[in-house]
Protein backbone atom coordinates (compact mmCIF):
# COMPACT_ATOMS: atom_id res chain seq x y z
CA UNK A 1 0.00 0.00 0.00
CA UNK A 2 2.99 2.55 0.90
CA UNK A 3 4.74 2.01 -2.37
CA UNK A 4 1.17 2.58 -4.70
CA UNK A 5 0.77 5.78 -2.44
CA UNK A 6 4.80 7.18 -3.44
CA UNK A 7 4.41 5.57 -7.26
CA UNK A 8 1.18 8.10 -7.28
CA UNK A 9 2.95 10.76 -5.61
CA UNK A 10 6.32 10.41 -7.65
CA UNK A 11 4.10 10.53 -10.78
CA UNK A 12 2.08 13.43 -9.53
CA UNK A 13 5.33 15.46 -8.74
CA UNK A 14 6.42 14.06 -12.17
CA UNK A 15 3.44 15.83 -13.84
CA UNK A 16 3.55 18.87 -12.21
CA UNK A 17 7.08 19.69 -12.99
CA UNK A 18 6.21 18.31 -16.69
CA UNK A 19 3.48 21.06 -16.70
CA UNK A 20 6.23 24.11 -15.46
CA UNK A 21 8.59 22.95 -18.15
CA UNK A 22 8.21 23.26 -21.98
CA UNK A 23 10.67 21.88 -24.69
CA UNK A 24 9.37 23.73 -27.77
CA UNK A 25 12.65 21.81 -29.50
CA UNK A 26 15.12 24.75 -29.66
CA UNK A 27 13.54 26.56 -26.59
CA UNK A 28 13.00 26.01 -23.13
CA UNK A 29 10.25 27.39 -21.29
CA UNK A 30 9.96 27.38 -17.60
CA UNK A 31 6.42 28.49 -16.50
CA UNK A 32 5.65 29.34 -19.71
CA UNK A 33 4.19 26.91 -22.78
CA UNK A 34 5.47 28.73 -25.63
CA UNK A 35 8.68 30.32 -25.03
CA UNK A 36 10.24 33.06 -27.17
CA UNK A 37 13.64 32.78 -25.87
CA UNK A 38 16.06 29.55 -25.58
CA UNK A 39 14.81 29.97 -22.26
CA UNK A 40 12.37 31.25 -21.29
CA UNK A 41 10.90 32.21 -17.37
CA UNK A 42 7.57 33.28 -16.21
CA UNK A 43 7.08 33.46 -13.10
CA UNK A 44 3.73 35.59 -10.66
CA UNK A 45 6.57 35.97 -7.94
CA UNK A 46 9.55 38.50 -8.03
CA UNK A 47 11.89 36.01 -7.16
CA UNK A 48 12.81 34.22 -10.57
CA UNK A 49 16.61 32.38 -10.16
CA UNK A 50 19.66 31.99 -7.48
CA UNK A 51 23.11 30.85 -7.92
CA UNK A 52 24.37 29.67 -4.74
CA UNK A 53 28.44 29.23 -3.96
CA UNK A 54 30.48 28.94 -1.59
CA UNK A 55 33.24 30.53 -3.25
CA UNK A 56 31.76 33.53 -5.20
CA UNK A 57 29.28 33.22 -7.79
CA UNK A 58 29.88 34.09 -11.77
CA UNK A 59 27.85 33.80 -14.73
CA UNK A 60 29.69 34.46 -18.11
CA UNK A 61 28.01 35.69 -21.04
CA UNK A 62 30.31 35.03 -24.57
CA UNK A 63 29.99 35.68 -28.12
CA UNK A 64 31.98 33.27 -30.38
CA UNK A 65 32.47 35.95 -33.54
CA UNK A 66 33.81 38.76 -31.46
CA UNK A 67 36.33 41.03 -33.24
CA UNK A 68 36.58 43.68 -31.25
CA UNK A 69 37.46 43.88 -27.38
CA UNK A 70 36.64 40.65 -25.56
CA UNK A 71 34.84 37.71 -25.85
CA UNK A 72 33.49 36.80 -22.38
CA UNK A 73 32.06 39.34 -20.10
CA UNK A 74 31.48 37.78 -16.19
CA UNK A 75 28.67 38.99 -13.86
CA UNK A 76 28.32 37.98 -10.35
CA UNK A 77 29.20 37.91 -6.73
CA UNK A 78 33.02 38.72 -5.19
CA UNK A 79 32.51 35.88 -2.33
CA UNK A 80 33.32 36.72 1.41
CA UNK A 81 33.59 40.70 -0.05
CA UNK A 82 30.07 41.37 -0.87
CA UNK A 83 30.81 42.83 -3.63
CA UNK A 84 28.82 42.87 -7.08
CA UNK A 85 30.82 42.85 -10.59
CA UNK A 86 31.46 43.19 -13.78
CA UNK A 87 34.57 41.26 -15.11
CA UNK A 88 36.24 41.19 -18.65
CA UNK A 89 37.99 37.87 -19.78
CA UNK A 90 40.02 38.95 -22.69
CA UNK A 91 43.40 37.99 -21.27
CA UNK A 92 44.18 41.13 -19.49
CA UNK A 93 40.49 39.65 -17.12
CA UNK A 94 40.01 42.76 -15.33
CA UNK A 95 36.85 44.12 -13.50
CA UNK A 96 35.22 47.06 -14.88
CA UNK A 97 32.61 47.71 -12.54
CA UNK A 98 32.38 46.94 -8.87
CA UNK A 99 29.20 47.57 -6.15
CA UNK A 100 30.34 47.16 -2.58
CA UNK A 101 27.74 46.04 0.31
CA UNK A 102 27.10 49.55 0.68
CA UNK A 103 25.95 50.64 -2.26
CA UNK A 104 29.43 52.42 -3.66
CA UNK A 105 29.93 52.18 -7.50
CA UNK A 106 33.80 51.34 -8.42
CA UNK A 107 34.32 52.01 -12.51
CA UNK A 108 38.07 50.45 -13.16
CA UNK A 109 38.83 50.00 -9.03
CA UNK A 110 37.36 47.23 -6.84
CA UNK A 111 37.47 49.15 -3.95
CA UNK A 112 35.01 52.54 -4.51
CA UNK A 113 35.69 54.66 -1.46
CA UNK A 114 32.84 57.14 -2.62
CA UNK A 115 29.64 56.44 -3.95
CA UNK A 116 31.39 56.65 -7.57
CA UNK A 117 34.31 55.89 -8.05
CA UNK A 118 36.28 56.36 -11.44
CA UNK A 119 39.88 55.60 -12.24
CA UNK A 120 40.79 55.49 -15.50
CA UNK A 121 44.18 55.84 -17.34
CA UNK A 122 42.79 57.95 -20.38
CA UNK A 123 42.96 61.63 -20.14
CA UNK A 124 39.15 62.34 -20.49
CA UNK A 125 37.85 59.74 -17.71
CA UNK A 126 33.95 61.17 -18.81
CA UNK A 127 31.89 62.61 -20.81
CA UNK A 128 28.25 64.16 -20.29
CA UNK A 129 25.84 64.80 -23.55
CA UNK A 130 22.58 66.17 -23.67
CA UNK A 131 20.50 66.30 -26.66
CA UNK A 132 18.86 68.96 -25.06
CA UNK A 133 18.02 71.74 -28.18
CA UNK A 134 16.34 74.61 -27.00
CA UNK A 135 18.55 77.55 -25.30
CA UNK A 136 18.09 76.22 -21.54
CA UNK A 137 21.01 75.32 -20.13
CA UNK A 138 22.25 71.57 -19.37
CA UNK A 139 24.60 70.26 -16.67
CA UNK A 140 25.41 68.21 -13.97
CA UNK A 141 23.78 69.10 -10.75
CA UNK A 142 25.60 68.14 -7.42
CA UNK A 143 23.47 68.62 -4.09
CA UNK A 144 22.61 67.90 -0.45
CA UNK A 145 20.00 67.68 1.89
CA UNK A 146 20.25 70.13 4.69
CA UNK A 147 18.79 69.69 8.16
CA UNK A 148 16.67 72.58 8.23
CA UNK A 149 14.35 71.41 4.83
CA UNK A 150 14.95 71.50 1.71
CA UNK A 151 18.58 71.49 0.07
CA UNK A 152 21.50 73.22 -1.64
CA UNK A 153 22.98 72.83 -5.38
CA UNK A 154 25.70 73.60 -7.26
CA UNK A 155 25.78 73.12 -10.80
CA UNK A 156 27.90 72.44 -13.87
CA UNK A 157 26.63 73.57 -17.00
CA UNK A 158 26.94 74.18 -20.35
CA UNK A 159 25.65 77.32 -21.41
CA UNK A 160 24.73 78.07 -25.12
CA UNK A 161 28.05 80.66 -24.97
CA UNK A 162 30.36 78.70 -22.72
CA UNK A 163 31.02 76.94 -19.53
CA UNK A 164 29.89 77.99 -16.32
CA UNK A 165 28.91 77.25 -12.28
CA UNK A 166 25.95 78.23 -10.43
CA UNK A 167 24.36 77.18 -7.17
CA UNK A 168 20.69 76.73 -6.53
CA UNK A 169 20.02 77.82 -2.62
CA UNK A 170 19.35 81.76 -1.95
CA UNK A 171 22.19 82.71 0.11
CA UNK A 172 24.52 79.73 -0.39
CA UNK A 173 28.19 79.92 -0.74
CA UNK A 174 30.43 78.79 -3.71
CA UNK A 175 33.89 77.44 -2.52
CA UNK A 176 37.43 76.04 -4.51
CA UNK A 177 39.52 74.43 -2.09
CA UNK A 178 41.23 71.61 -0.73
CA UNK A 179 40.11 69.87 1.68
CA UNK A 180 41.71 71.29 4.46
CA UNK A 181 39.08 74.30 4.47
CA UNK A 182 41.88 76.40 5.36
CA UNK A 183 42.85 77.27 2.05
CA UNK A 184 40.24 78.59 0.10
CA UNK A 185 41.66 79.11 -3.27
CA UNK A 186 38.21 80.98 -4.41
CA UNK A 187 35.23 81.71 -2.59
CA UNK A 188 31.64 82.98 -4.02
CA UNK A 189 28.67 84.37 -1.68
CA UNK A 190 25.83 83.82 -4.16
CA UNK A 191 23.26 86.04 -2.09
CA UNK A 192 25.98 89.06 -2.47
CA UNK A 193 27.54 87.85 -5.78
CA UNK A 194 30.74 88.87 -4.24
CA UNK A 195 34.44 86.74 -4.39
CA UNK A 196 36.95 86.35 -2.70
CA UNK A 197 40.25 85.11 -3.89
CA UNK A 198 42.32 83.37 -0.41
CA UNK A 199 39.13 85.10 2.14
CA UNK A 200 35.77 83.55 2.71
CA UNK A 201 35.06 87.32 4.17
CA UNK A 202 34.17 89.30 0.89
CA UNK A 203 32.58 91.63 2.93
CA UNK A 204 30.93 94.55 0.69
CA UNK A 205 33.73 94.18 -1.78
CA UNK A 206 32.72 92.19 -5.52
CA UNK A 207 36.57 90.73 -5.27
CA UNK A 208 38.38 90.92 -2.15
CA UNK A 209 41.88 89.24 -2.44
CA UNK A 210 44.10 88.36 0.58
CA UNK A 211 47.48 88.10 -1.26
CA UNK A 212 49.26 90.25 -3.69
CA UNK A 213 47.93 90.77 -7.41
CA UNK A 214 50.24 90.96 -10.40
CA UNK A 215 48.62 92.29 -13.43
CA UNK A 216 49.71 94.15 -16.76
CA UNK A 217 47.02 96.60 -16.82
CA UNK A 218 43.99 97.82 -14.76
CA UNK A 219 40.89 99.78 -15.52
CA UNK A 220 39.64 102.09 -13.51
CA UNK A 221 36.55 103.58 -13.79
CA UNK A 222 35.95 107.24 -11.36
CA UNK A 223 35.89 110.73 -11.39
CA UNK A 224 38.71 112.93 -12.24
CA UNK A 225 40.35 116.10 -11.13
CA UNK A 226 40.01 118.60 -13.98
CA UNK A 227 37.62 120.89 -11.71
CA UNK A 228 41.64 121.85 -10.81
CA UNK A 229 41.52 123.82 -14.20
CA UNK A 230 38.02 125.40 -13.67
CA UNK A 231 37.95 129.20 -13.24
CA UNK A 232 36.31 129.15 -10.01
CA UNK A 233 39.17 126.47 -8.70
CA UNK A 234 40.50 128.01 -5.23
CA UNK A 235 43.98 127.49 -5.49
CA UNK A 236 45.20 126.92 -2.76
CA UNK A 237 48.76 129.89 -1.59
CA UNK A 238 52.03 127.94 -1.18
CA UNK A 239 52.06 129.35 2.37
CA UNK A 240 48.73 128.13 2.77
CA UNK A 241 50.03 124.18 1.51
CA UNK A 242 53.32 124.83 3.80
CA UNK A 243 51.13 125.81 6.77
CA UNK A 244 48.84 122.46 5.97
CA UNK A 245 52.16 120.12 5.73
CA UNK A 246 53.86 121.46 9.14
CA UNK A 247 50.52 120.77 10.76
CA UNK A 248 49.31 117.29 9.53
CA UNK A 249 52.46 116.20 8.05
CA UNK A 250 50.86 115.34 4.73
CA UNK A 251 49.73 117.51 1.98
CA UNK A 252 45.92 118.15 2.01
CA UNK A 253 43.45 115.40 1.11
CA UNK A 254 46.21 113.01 0.99
CA UNK A 255 45.67 110.33 4.14
CA UNK A 256 48.34 109.91 5.97
CA UNK A 257 50.89 106.56 6.52
CA UNK A 258 49.30 105.53 9.22
CA UNK A 259 45.63 106.29 7.57
CA UNK A 260 46.74 103.88 4.97
CA UNK A 261 48.10 101.23 6.84
CA UNK A 262 44.90 100.92 8.93
CA UNK A 263 42.45 101.66 6.36
CA UNK A 264 44.27 100.95 2.99
CA UNK A 265 42.89 103.39 -0.42
CA UNK A 266 40.99 103.13 -3.05
CA UNK A 267 43.34 103.17 -6.02
CA UNK A 268 40.45 105.53 -8.22
CA UNK A 269 40.01 108.35 -5.61
CA UNK A 270 43.73 107.98 -5.01
CA UNK A 271 45.20 108.69 -8.53
CA UNK A 272 42.35 111.47 -8.95
CA UNK A 273 43.97 113.09 -5.98
CA UNK A 274 47.43 112.48 -6.92
CA UNK A 275 46.26 114.02 -10.46
CA UNK A 276 44.61 117.27 -8.58
CA UNK A 277 48.27 117.84 -6.65
CA UNK A 278 50.17 116.92 -9.97
CA UNK A 279 47.54 119.81 -11.62
CA UNK A 280 48.16 122.16 -8.69
CA UNK A 281 51.82 121.86 -9.14
CA UNK A 282 51.37 122.53 -12.64
CA UNK A 283 49.14 125.77 -11.81
CA UNK A 284 52.40 126.86 -9.61
CA UNK A 285 54.78 126.61 -12.28
CA UNK A 286 52.74 128.48 -14.86
CA UNK A 287 52.42 131.07 -11.94
CA UNK A 288 56.25 130.82 -11.12
CA UNK A 289 56.95 131.14 -15.00
CA UNK A 290 55.46 134.20 -15.27
CA UNK A 291 56.95 135.70 -12.26
CA UNK A 292 60.08 134.71 -13.76
CA UNK A 293 59.17 136.17 -17.21
CA UNK A 294 58.25 139.40 -15.65
CA UNK A 295 61.14 139.56 -13.48
CA UNK A 296 63.55 138.78 -16.65
CA UNK A 297 61.78 142.12 -18.58
CA UNK A 298 61.93 144.29 -15.25
CA UNK A 299 65.71 143.18 -15.21
CA UNK A 300 66.31 144.11 -18.65
CA UNK A 301 64.90 147.53 -18.01
CA UNK A 302 67.35 147.80 -15.38
CA UNK A 303 70.14 146.93 -16.82
CA UNK A 304 69.25 148.96 -19.93
CA UNK A 305 68.98 152.65 -17.60
CA UNK A 306 71.93 150.95 -15.62
CA UNK A 307 73.88 151.78 -19.39
CA UNK A 308 72.52 155.18 -19.66
CA UNK A 309 73.11 155.92 -16.44
CA UNK A 310 77.05 155.05 -16.87
CA UNK A 311 77.09 156.94 -20.43
CA UNK A 312 76.02 159.80 -18.89
CA UNK A 313 78.35 160.09 -16.43
CA UNK A 314 81.02 159.91 -18.35
CA UNK A 315 80.11 163.17 -20.23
Amino acid sequence: MRKRILLIALIGISNLIMGQVSDTGDKVGIGITNPIFKLHISSPSNQLMRFTSTNGTWMDFESTNATIGNRIWSIGHFGTSGKFGVYQRDGTNQYRLTINHQGSVGIGTTNPDMKLSVYSDNKYISRFHSNETSNLMTGIRIGRKLSTGGGSYADLVNLSDGFGISAGYSGGNLPLNTQNTNHIAIYTNFSTRNIGIGTTTPGIWKLAVNGNIRAKEIKVETGWSDFVFYDDYKLPTLKEVEKHIKEKGHLKDIPSAKDVEKNGIFLGKMDSKLLQKIEELTLYTIQQQKEIEELKLQNKILLELQKRLEKLEKK
